[in-house]
């Protein structure tokens, strides 16, 4: 289980990097509806790896995977 810091670390780095190429994306294709679902779906990827990483595991309940 990584640390608290290093998966803070990992995760602000994986958002700035996805926002980057969404930013690029839309700035290309003027695609509005591409930019809310690629935006919606690195926060969903987020919350589910933090969801595995804290709440699943404190409570042993089932991982949840997409």
């Amino acid at each position: 289980m990584p640390s608290t810091p290093m998966l803070g670390s990992e995760l602000r780095a994986f958002y700035a990097e996805e926002s980057t190429r969404i930013q690029n994306d839309f700035a290309a294709a003027g695609d509005g509806r591409a930019a809310i679902l690629s935006r919606t779906t690195v926060v969903e990827s987020i919350l589910l790896r933090l969801w595995n990483q804290y709440i699943s595991a404190e409570n042993g309940s089932g991982r949840v995977d997409m």
